[in-house]
């Protein structure tokens, strides 16, 4: 008897890792692109308002759609998932290209405001979530209750800090264990 392999699914995990990173970079885009896109406001005027509009828009596209094209390789298979994020990385690179090339020479686009909040916002959220991403198998996206967006869970109690002063509950010792 010919054993059954497992279809995916025909729609999107609603709870996968890589949707709710990048929801979460996108709500960090969203709460640190404004001040980056007011100070270019004030240093070039109206041209660098559109210009580092338009660039947090391409950044937050970009990480959802980073996303998006995981989510749907990772149901099929490893070899698949690898093809996609190289072809997918490509892609994105080709969209953002294809937007700027046409506009460039506009009078209302400038090129610096526009590169600022592009390389600044890429960067910098990466680095930002890097604090809040969990690679282990117990939370694979991730940490529970950590963060400025809170997900639910309790939060995890640190290492080698000394218990939280809330809590009443004794260090364990040799002492206190009975065989």
């Amino acid at each position: 008897m010919s054993e059954r392999t497992p279809t995916p699914a025909a729609g999107p995990a609603p709870d996968a890792p890589e949707r709710r990173v990048a929801g979460d970079i996108a709500r960090r885009g969203l709460l640190a692109g404004p001040p980056l896109v007011l100070f270019c406001a004030l240093g070039w005027g109206l041209d660098g308002l559109w210009s580092a509009l338009l660039a947090l828009g391409l950044v937050l596209f970009n990480f959802l759609a980073g996303a998006a094209i995981i989510g749907l390789c990772a149901r099929v298979s490893p070899t698949v998932l690898m093809a996609g994020v190289l072809v997918g990385y490509f892609l994105r690179l080709g969209i953002i290209t294809a937007i700027v090339v046409p506009i460039r020479n506009e009078a209302w686009f400038d090129a610096v405001p526009f590169a600022i909040v592009l390389l600044v916002l890429h960067i910098g959220l990466l680095i930002w979530e890097l604090r809040h991403v969990a690679a282990s198998l117990a939370h694979p996206d991730l940490h529970p209750g950590t963060g400025l967006f809170r997900t639910g869970a309790r939060k995890r109690p640190r290492r080698g800090r000394g218990a939280d002063p809330g809590t009443q509950t004794a260090p364990a010792s040799d002492a206190s264990v009975t065989a």
